[in-house]
């Protein structure tokens, strides 16, 4: 609901946002639940990832948010795989219990390695929130404006110049179609690159001195977290162990963020 235009009050038409002539979007005759900034902000943190998009902490975009905090960064101590989020069922209480597991070699992995997620949740949260606190001191700087927005611009005044020549019959059929179409794919990408660039804003903005207070504040999301952990770790690789043996921090190995990165 809150990912519908309608909200900030722009008028729609079979999913497409109705604009002017003016390239602006046509406002509908009710009062907007959200501003337009507030609408773009939620864009940016609750849309699916394209299909191949690379996601803010580098893994692939499959279409849908993790559920697991550490999906994106776990990898098999055996064999190096990516891990995956899943559950089991206590066999002691009978409760469902996450677990982060190597999926089979028919998916890429050994299925050699499983864990429970709390504890290691728990021990990369406890190190992140420690990293976080020996750079408080340090204020990160703003990003600056995105660096295409004046090509962006100029491309879409460019297709807007095109259609007016198209439809005063000064510009053929024949050569403005594959033109728009070549605009049109420029424009995409361009898009697409201008909506990881405001992600990249907003987990700038969202690394707050205090990492303590706000991790646990509903409104901190998961990729929020995970944007944080991003600044720290690249990986976290979680090391086999024998049947029965109890969580140990030295099963978990950090890898933690080149300065240069």
């Amino acid at each position: 609901m809150f990912t519908r235009p309608r909200i900030c009050g722009m008028v729609t038409y079979r999913n497409t946002v109705l604009r002017g002539e003016d390239e602006k979007p046509v406002r509908g005759q009710w009062e907007p639940i959200l501003t337009d900034d507030q609408y773009a902000a939620v864009m940016r943190a609750w849309k699916p990832a394209q299909t191949q998009e690379q996601s803010r902490v580098g893994g692939k975009g499959r279409g849908y948010r993790t559920n697991h905090l550490l999906s994106p960064f776990v990898r098999c101590g055996k064999c190096t795989a990516r891990m995956v989020g899943s559950s089991r069922r206590d066999q002691r209480s009978g409760e469902l219990v996450e677990i982060y597991r190597c999926p089979s070699k028919g998916q890429g992995g050994c299925s050699g390695v499983s864990r429970d997620a709390a504890p290691v949740d728990a021990c990369i949260r406890a190190l992140v929130l420690a990293e976080h606190r020996k750079i408080q001191s340090r204020k990160l700087e703003k990003l600056p404006p995105w660096p295409k927005e004046k090509e962006l611009a100029d491309l879409k005044a460019r297709m807007r110049e095109s259609t007016m020549r198209y439809e005063a019959g000064t510009y053929s059929g024949e050569s403005y179609f594959p033109s728009l179409a070549r605009m049109e794919a420029t424009e995409a990408t361009l898009k697409r690159e201008k909506r990881k660039y405001a992600v990249r804003q907003d987990a700038r903005d969202a690394a707050v001195a205090n990492l303590d207070e706000q991790w646990e504040k509903p409104s901190f999301s998961i990729e929020l977290k995970q944007a944080a952990i991003a600044e720290t770790l690249t990986a976290v690789v979680i090391s086999p162990a024998g049947k029965g043996v109890r969580f140990h921090p030295d099963q978990i190995k950090p890898i933690f963020r080149d300065e240069n990165d």
